[in-house]
C-alpha cells in the first residue's frame, strides 16, 4: 500500500467522521408532530413567541460564515493530526536512513505549521466576525 493511497483513505475517513459529528450536533426546537419542547429550547423563537431579528444570519454568533469556517477548521485539524501520525510512522520505519528521517521530520514540521495556521486563521475569523 503506497503512502499516497494511505493518506487519501485517512483523509476520506476524517471527512466522513467530521460530517457525521456535524450532522449529529443539529438540534431541532420543533418536532415533526407539532409540539414544542421548550425545556430543551427555552431561548428559541418558537418558545419566546418572537423572532430574534437583531442577529445577522450570515455573520452572527451562529451565522453561516462561522459554522462553515468551524467545520473546515475541524476537517483541516483532523487531517493535520493524521499527517503528524503518518510522519511519526515514517520516522519510526526509517531504519536509520538519513534521507527518510529528514523527510519524516519535514512532514511533521509542515503539519505542525499547518495546524498553527489553522488555529490562527480560526481565531482571526472569530475576532473579525465579533467586530462586524
Amino acid at each position: 500500500m503506497s503512502l499516497k493511497r494511505l493518506l487519501t483513505g485517512l483523509t476520506a475517513l476524517a471527512v466522513a467522521v467530521t460530517m457525521c459529528a456535524a450532522a449529529g450536533s443539529t438540534v431541532l426546537a420543533k418536532d415533526p408532530f407539532g409540539s414544542v419542547d421548550c425545556s430543551k429550547a427555552a431561548g428559541s423563537a418558537l418558545c419566546t413567541g418572537k423572532s430574534n431579528s437583531s442577529e445577522n444570519p450570515l455573520t452572527g454568533p451562529n451565522g453561516t460564515i462561522r459554522r462553515v469556517t468551524a467545520l473546515l477548521a475541524r476537517i483541516a485539524g483532523i487531517v493535520a493530526v493524521v499527517i503528524i501520525m503518518v510522519g511519526g510512522f515514517m520516522y519510526i520505519t526509517a531504519n536509520g536512513d538519513s534521507g527518510k528521517i529528514s523527510e519524516a521530520k519535514n512532514v511533521i514540521i509542515y503539519a505542525v505549521i499547518g495546524l498553527v495556521i489553522i488555529v490562527l486563521a480560526q481565531s482571526l475569523i472569530i475576532y473579525i466576525l465579533s467586530k462586524v
